[in-house]
């Protein structure tokens, strides 16, 4: 802006040549100063739109959280139904077989399998419920950790400046979610799959159940045939809303583990995070008033559990067990010798270390001997080590908490 107005000053206008070159410098200038306005108030609103931009993110999030509860309602609406009418079809074939007095076990053995398969139907209600609500923490933790995380990019270059800045980021960052497990959710999709296939093996079973015969051959009564079409016709529904239910479950515990794949992606460039900037700050509490009672506390819950005790029960079987009494005894032996023979290991170097390097006195058998001796004195702590872990892998009490 400065440069546009002392070239416009530099212009002379006595000519028409010049009077085009001002005119030209006037509105270079012009422009430049309109430039400059734009972007003061750009600056100026740079706030205002952030919080703008934040007021947009709470709203479609408040809108987001209102779907996903209404989108929750329907689907409890719709169990709630399939569980009516399953229970309204199961209660009145069980009102035919009481009116029809005994029945065959084929028949029997169908309310059974509809029973169960509604109680099934009820659990998998419930399962759907419990993913969606582990769906909706997932989602509020992810931006729990972001939040986390953009608040330590943006507070990292002060923390130079306070500490109690660095012991509040480290505080909120012990305060994040622990890394989810995706082990469970892949058990439960194979779970799943298994479940769905048995449903379709008991709807492909049903022909031959409608053409099925009793225990002694004779074919069903016409009464008993009116049953046990309406028990296939109950357990028909039941069986479709549970591969249904399958499948929606299987959708929903897929975005699920992609939620939980996101949270552990947050969760892993928080921890690189913290350990780039606050590499320096202490990730415990300072030492205070009531660092002794904590100490106390912690040393009561200690001994309380009977750890010395079994410690010593431990160590009593450990000797007198026959698996790792030798070895025990073999290590101590070890141990001796190899700190009895240190003394003379040291002073062969001493007088190995005063003829290496002279012409006359040095040998090569003399570096053969320094190290096989060090091979040798490596292989007594190792062979030490060795026979210490075959006596602790002796089975022993186990401490009980």
């Amino acid at each position: 802006m400065t440069e546009s107005e002392r070239r416009l000053q530099s212009v002379s206008s006595s000519s028409p040549q010049g009077q085009l070159q001002l005119a030209a410098r006037q509105a270079e200038s012009a422009t430049n100063k309109a430039l400059v306005d734009e972007l003061e108030l750009a600056q100026l609103s740079a706030n205002n739109r952030q919080e703008l931009a934040r007021m947009r993110a709470e709203a479609h999030q408040r809108k987001a959280t209102q779907l996903d509860n209404y989108l929750q309602a329907l689907r409890n609406q719709l169990n709630d139904q399939r569980q009516r009418e399953a229970e309204v079809a199961l209660a009145r074939t069980e009102q035919l077989a009481e009116n029809s007095g005994d029945l065959p076990p084929e028949i029997s053995d169908q309310f059974r399998v509809n029973r169960e398969l509604s109680v099934a139907l009820n659990q998998q209600a419930q399962r759907m419920d419990l993913v969606a609500s582990q769906q909706r923490l997932a989602t509020n933790q992810i931006i729990q950790v972001r939040q986390a995380l953009s608040t330590l990019r943006e507070q990292s270059q002060w923390l130079g400046a306070s500490n109690l800045l660095g012991e509040a980021l480290r505080a909120q960052v012990a305060r994040l979610p622990e890394m989810p497990k995706s082990q469970q959710i892949d058990n439960e999709m194979a779970q799943l799959r298994v479940q769905r296939l048995n449903y379709e093996d008991l709807l492909e079973r049903q022909e031959a159940l409608r053409k099925g015969r009793q225990a002694d051959g004779q074919p069903f009564t016409a009464d008993q045939k009116r049953i046990l079409d309406a028990q296939l016709r109950t357990q028909r529904e039941l069986l479709n809303s549970l591969i249904s239910g399958c499948d929606t479950l299987i959708l929903e515990i897929t975005k699920l583990k992609v939620g939980n794949t996101q949270l552990q992606d947050a969760l892993t460039e928080v921890k690189e995070a913290t350990h780039r900037y606050l590499f320096w700050t202490a990730d415990v509490n300072p030492i205070g008033l009531s660092y002794p009672l904590d100490l106390a506390k912690d040393l009561s819950r200690l001994l309380s559990l009977d750890t010395l005790g079994q410690l010593g029960k431990a160590m009593a079987m450990m000797f007198t067990s026959r698996n790792s009494v030798l070895p025990i005894i073999g290590a101590l032996l070890l141990v001796g010798f190899s700190i009895s023979s240190r003394r003379h290991f040291n002073a062969f170097l001493d007088r190995s270390a005063s003829k290496v390097g002279k012409v006359t006195q040095d040998r090569f058998r003399l570096t053969i001997r320094t190290l096989f001796w060090s091979i040798l004195v490596a292989l007594r702590c190792r062979c030490y080590g060795v026979r210490w872990v075959m006596a602790c892998r002796t089975p022993g009490p186990t401490l009980s908490p």
